[in-house]
């Protein structure tokens, strides 16, 4: 099996590049645990228009020490544009997210 190390998906064996997140897949998580049970804590904290601005702000994001996920938007349940991307943080971390996008991205 192979994972991605930003989202923490499992892949068959084959597959190189979470097709989601756009990096190459590891053996092993380094933290497995990131993983469990986070979804149910995940709250949208930007809904980005393409993937180049979610990229940003997950770089900004994660470079400021916040795990973040980004998944197409049209996985929700609600329409969305096509190409709009959603960035979703811990719970815990949206204040904090939110601030920092809006100091540095505007």
């Amino acid at each position: 099996m192979a994972y991605c190390p930003e989202c923490g998906a499992e892949f068959r064996v084959g597959i190189r590049r979470c097709p989601e997140c756009l990096v190459d897949l590891v053996e092993e998580l380094e933290d497995p645990s990131l993983y469990d049970s986070q979804e149910e804590n995940l709250v949208l904290i930007k809904a980005a228009q393409n993937s180049d601005e979610a990229k940003k702000i997950k770089e900004l994001l994660e470079k400021n020490g916040i795990l973040c996920v980004v998944e197409k938007a049209n996985q929700a349940k609600a329409p969305t544009p096509a190409g709009m991307m959603h960035v979703l943080v811990n719970q815990k971390d949206g204040p904090r997210s939110q601030e920092l996008i809006k100091s540095h991205l505007g």
